[in-house]
């Protein structure tokens, strides 16, 4: 073989993850945490609200919802990041809210990318938010966000994890969901199955 031939990479096994997006409303921690999962892999991290078109950021700052318009070439650039990276065998995180069901299957253009919605209490969202000095989020948009969310349902793809849980409890079980394709496989029979057990405590979660 020449240096100028190269040799194919081997496929990867049908049930690999390539990348990881972490879900969920503002104030679930999937900056954070999707940054903590990178770490420990060795994968690549990108925040998605550093992808935002400066308007959109301008009007979150501002107190104004986005609409689907405003968040359409937002998306684009996140499911070009995914692809590019899948296809390049680059391994990432993206944490992207991800809010509606079209956005996510959007997101998933190919099966190596694993979707998970971290859900949480209201009243804890409430209060990471209104802990927050440094972010561009005005937690009075938190009401537009649950009116905009599609929560996961069964057969939509995306895992659920309790966003109410420690940052460490909540990176160790997407981490196994990432690494251990039985932890997935058991994920989602408890979801399909209407099982609550991925989701200790009560109340509503978003």
């Amino acid at each position: 073989m020449s240096n100028l031939e190269r040799s194919e990479p081997p496929p990867p096994p049908a049930d690999a993850v390539g990348a990881v997006v972490v879900a969920g409303v503002s104030g679930c921690g999937k900056s954070t945490i999707g940054l903590r999962i990178a770490k420990r892999l060795g994968w690549v991290y990108v925040d998605g609200d550093d992808l935002h078109p400066w308007i959109n950021v301008y009007s979150m700052h501002h107190g104004h919802p986005l609409t689907d318009e405003d968040r359409d070439p937002w998306l684009e650039r996140c499911a070009d990041l995914l692809e590019n990276h899948v296809a390049n065998g680059i391994p990432v995180v993206l944490a992207c809210s991800a809010l509606k069901s079209r956005y996510r299957r959007r997101l998933r253009r190919d099966p190596e990318t694993l979707i998970v919605h971290l859900a949480c209490s209201r009243e804890e969202l409430i209060r990471r938010l209104s802990d927050r000095g440094d972010h561009f989020f005005d937690p009075t948009l938190l009401d537009s966000q649950f009116a905009a969310l599609e929560p996961p349902t069964p057969g939509d793809g995306t895992l659920l994890v309790d966003g109410d849980a420690s940052m460490e409890e909540v990176v160790d079980d997407i981490v196994r969901l990432i690494t251990r394709p039985e932890d997935r496989a058991a994920r989602e029979i408890e979801q399909d199955a209407g099982s609550t057990s991925a989701l200790p405590g009560s109340g509503e979660r978003w």
